[in-house]
């Protein structure tokens, strides 16, 4: 079986919303705690409040701001704003990266990922996500218009246990 997939491009708002919740959670006791402890603290003093407006409407983006800035300047996260072709088989899948136009091919060499690499899936029914069981690493977003519904049911097949409609 090698299936090769339309070609396709993520939206980059829709990576970097992923990559920004996924540091969320991971950090999610830096921010819940300091927030508690604030509403704590202003049922005895009312200045409390605003320090917690200063923390969530000022603090907060800045520092989600330097997150992006991180992240979304990242070599893994670049490589998903180029234009790409997906190719399934038997070994795993295989991103390959096509240049934006036909006289600039692109400076990135393809990908392989071995379906052992792969946690499971998140299934909408705009895009498909192969989730990396390493969770540093943002998941491969892939449109559903990339393959047809028959080879996206063959892909999908190895991640029935995952599937989430």
């Amino acid at each position: 079986m090698r299936y090769i997939s339309n070609e396709y491009k993520c939206d980059p708002a829709r990576v970097m919303r992923g990559i920004a919740f996924s540091w969320l959670t991971r950090h999610l006791a830096a921010v819940v705690l300091p927030l508690a402890a604030l509403v704590v603290a202003s049922c005895y003093d009312t200045r409390f409040i605003y320090v917690t407006l200063i923390l969530v409407f000022i603090v907060f983006p800045m520092a989600l701001t330097m997150v992006w800035l991180k992240e979304g300047l990242a070599p893994e996260t670049v490589r998903l704003s180029e234009p790409q072709r997906l190719v399934a088989d038997d070994r795993g899948l295989t991103v390959e990266y096509l240049g934006r136009d036909e006289d600039s091919p692109s400076r990135f060499a393809p990908d392989f990922f071995d379906w052992g690499e792969f946690r499971g899936i998140s299934r909408s029914s705009r895009a498909v996500t192969f989730q990396f069981a390493r969770k540093r690493r943002p998941g491969l977003v892939v449109p559903t218009e990339a393959f047809a519904p028959e080879v996206w049911e063959t892909v999908l097949s190895r991640f029935d246990d995952y599937v989430e409609d």
